[in-house]
């Protein structure tokens, strides 16, 4: 499986294209894009996840250009990002070929052909709620969309305006935001005491939706969302509402499931409204729970504390090389501080595989790529990241697979059914065995897995189990 036939993107009717990236170990999975896909930026909107260095030049305390802030990045530099190296605008970036590092908008030493390829106008602290950047003094949406503003210029004076309007339609942009709001703004500080709950994550919704459709203005066509992560079981949160024990706080947790709840419904009604438009939700908080609760299957030591300090408080001017001393092996950590995830949970987490998969949805938008991405990460976690990569190719273009002896041997799907029909009593996921005929009765499997999902009788899961 190592050929460059294990890449490839597949057309049906002329709708059904799919681009399917698994990388469930450290080490991401080059993609290969297809010719006719082209993404000549990325460019990121949002918050602290997607910030690389905008806060440098804001006067607030939510900061990180020190040490030991990344002490993981090259050279061991602290450039702005949270985190020990590098962040998802950075990592989706090279894997989609377009470059290694995306800079901030403001950094001071920002190149002409930095503009061409893509850059984060995020600042870490900000949210969708307009009170939420004002509480920390960093950079709100709105200013965000202002500097967005004067790119754009900057774009169209290199470049003219045809291609300018190329790389608007055509590049992949990230926006990143809720967690402050719903942590800081609405726990914490309480800074909203005139609303519950469900009101408040319709604010946050509304005002998502209104930057998505000011994006869309500028001419900006494929966006990808990410949802609300499980905040409760973030380590400050846990420190903060999760009591003596430091449990998850599960009333942060069911915050951000309604948050994701509202904001995935709010993009399919834009996709059908917005001419053009090719929305995709990110669906961060299950993977990253997933990681939480379980982190030895994914490689994890420790997933209730950050790396810098005590792990259970600090982050941004609390983690400095003065107060705080880093754990002895960053690796065996979920989290590098008490709020943001380390480089390798960024790579290990299934984040990268959800933007990019889902950041390529529109092109069949109708599909179930929750499921059908469930299933085949169980394949990746089973039989590794290159095995279930043919296997996804093999099983959804319909053609025949490359002679190989790599495929899945018996494997169970666990919590993946939630509904078996009764109907179909060969559906018996523990009778794979290692042979080519098999793999029609996975192709077979996923259509009707499909079909029943489509019917809300499947509940997918990333959750595998291997028999030996």
């Amino acid at each position: 499986m190592k050929d460059n036939t294990s890449w490839y993107c597949f057309c049906f009717s002329r709708k059904l294209c799919l681009l399917s990236v698994l990388f469930l170990t450290e080490t991401l999975v080059a993609i290969k894009l297809p010719p006719n896909l082209t993404f000549p930026a990325l460019i990121a909107f949002g918050d602290s996840i997607v910030d690389t260095g905008n806060n440098n030049n804001v006067k607030t305390v939510v900061k990180c250009d020190f040490q030991p802030y990344g002490i993981n990045f090259q050279g061991g530099v602290p450039t702005g990002r949270f985190c020990d190296g590098r962040v998802p605008p950075d990592l989706i970036a090279e894997e989609l070929g377009i470059k290694s590092v995306v800079p901030a908008y403001l950094d001071p030493n920002l190149k002409t052909e930095d503009l061409l390829t893509g850059v984060s106008f995020a600042s870490g602290g900000s949210g969708y709620d307009p009170l939420t950047p004002k509480l920390v003094a960093v950079i709100s949406l709105e200013d965000q969309l202002k500097y967005f503003e004067e790119y754009i210029e900057k774009v169209k004076n290199i470049v003219g305006e045809e291609r300018k309007g190329f790389i608007l339609a055509n590049s992949l942009f990230l926006l990143v935001a809720g967690s402050d709001d719903i942590a800081n703004t609405y726990y914490v500080l309480r800074a909203r005491p005139h609303y519950d709950v469900d009101s408040y994550t319709t604010l946050m919704v509304n005002s998502a939706s209104d930057f998505v459709n000011k994006l869309y203005g500028y001419g900006v066509r494929r966006i990808a969302v990410f949802g609300a992560p499980p905040l409760g079981c973030v380590p400050s949160q846990r420190t903060v509402g999760g009591g003596l024990l430091r449990e998850c706080a599960e009333y942060y947790n069911e915050a951000a499931k309604l948050f994701n709840s509202k904001i995935s419904t709010k993009l399919d009604l834009m996709h059908k409204t917005l001419p053009g438009i090719k929305p995709a939700y990110i669906n961060i908080y299950d993977p990253l729970l997933d990681i939480i609760q379980s982190p030895a299957k994914y490689g994890f030591g420790v997933s209730n504390k950050g790396c810098c300090g005590t792990g259970v408080i600090e982050v941004a001017v609390l983690c400095n090389k003065i107060t705080s001393s880093v754990c002895p092996d960053v690796s065996s950590h979920v989290f590098w501080d008490s709020y943001h995830p380390t480089e390798k949970t960024y790579k290990v987490n299934l984040i990268a595989l959800f933007i990019i998969v889902s950041a390529v949805s529109y092109i069949l938008p109708s599909f179930g790529f929750s499921f059908i991405t469930g299933l085949l990460s169980c394949v990746a976690v089973c039989k590794g990241a290159e095995d279930a990569t043919e296997i996804t190719m093999c099983c959804l273009a319909g053609e025949g697979c490359p002679s190989t002896s790599h495929y899945v041997t018996k494997s169970q799907l666990s919590d993946s059914i939630g509904y078996a029909p009764s109907t179909h009593p060969s559906l018996d996921l523990n009778s794979l065995s290692s042979s080519f005929e098999d793999l029609s009765f996975l192709v077979w499997f996923v259509i009707v897995s499909y079909a029943f999902y489509q019917r809300e009788r499947i509940i997918s899961s990333r959750i595998c189990i291997q028999e030996n």
